[in-house]
């Protein structure tokens, strides 16, 4: 019998297609994005809980937090200033038209329309066939970003890019035209809602000599870049490597190897994640 890959047991995060509604006031990209997941599928009612090694001592099960309530919490701060402010809702410009804030908008969103999303990978917390990759994932920070994952609506998350090069700034980050509405988006709005770890600077992981990543990623096996392979990587990181593609530093190219994926994943398995995700 053929032996399913450690890989295939990712799941795939899905979109959703039917054309979302018009958008309230909203002070969150990511919010207006999640709100329409909300009314298509119920979050479940408790956090997934991460099983234990069987080789583990310890007699305490890891529960994760749920994003709810930190969605709930985001979204209450950003309504009660834009009721306190709601001039923040409005954009310097006169728009161009209810979806775009100018013309070039309007065109960009042309040249993106045809084209498809690299879809992000689930991690299961709960498979104990992936409980190694997820020790990695949960020592870097980065666990939610693979656990807190919604439907999503491809036309909004495409005209909310073609507005990107017309965004406002705004303290910490920008503001972004949406649906009639200018929404924040900034690294640190997304670091809070992943629970990313505080960092003083980035880490410059691409400093990583990149002979000594590859033989890492693939327990000595292979000892120089020019050799490298996907086939060499260890079990863990051939998941943790399409993790990398999928979810981290996407690509469509996701057979070929790296260097940058490659130094990334190096960072994670040495906890050099204090870097600023958003």
């Amino acid at each position: 019998m053929k032996r399913t890959r450690r890989s295939s047991r990712l799941s795939e995060r899905e979109t959703s297609t039917p054309a979302p509604s018009a958008a309230g006031p909203s002070g969150s990209s990511r919010k207006r994005i999640r709100k329409q997941r909300r009314e298509i599928t119920p979050p479940p009612s408790s956090p997934p809980a991460a099983n234990k090694s069987s080789s583990s001592t310890d007699d305490e099960v890891e529960a994760f937090q749920p994003k709810e309530p930190r969605y709930q919490a985001s979204r209450a701060i950003f309504q009660a200033r834009n009721q306190e402010n709601p001039e923040m809702l409005h954009s310097n410009i006169t728009p161009f038209s209810s979806r775009f804030v100018t013309s070039n908008s309007a065109e960009r969103y042309e040249k993106l329309a045809p084209r498809e999303f690299v879809i992000q990978q689930r991690l299961d917390v709960n498979d104990e066939n992936l409980f190694d990759v997820k020790q990695v994932v949960v020592r870097s920070g980065l666990i939610y970003t693979l656990i807190d994952s919604d439907l999503f609506h491809p036309n909004v998350v495409k005209e909310f890019i073609a507005n990107l090069g017309a965004a406002e700034d705004r303290r910490n980050g920008v503001a972004v035209f949406l649906r009639g509405s200018m929404v924040d988006f900034s690294p640190s709005l997304i670091n809070a809602l992943y629970l990313v770890p505080g960092f003083e600077e980035d880490h410059d992981y691409m400093a990583a000599d990149i002979d000594r990543v590859c033989s890492f990623l693939t327990d000595n096996c292979v000892q120089c870049w020019e050799a490298m392979s996907s086939k060499y990587l260890t079990p863990t990181n051939q998941v943790l490597y399409k993790l990398v593609f999928s979810n981290w530093i996407p690509t469509i190219n996701y057979t070929s190897m790296n260097q940058e994926r490659l130094k990334f994943l190096y960072m994670i398995h040495h906890q050099l994640c204090s870097f600023d995700f958003g």
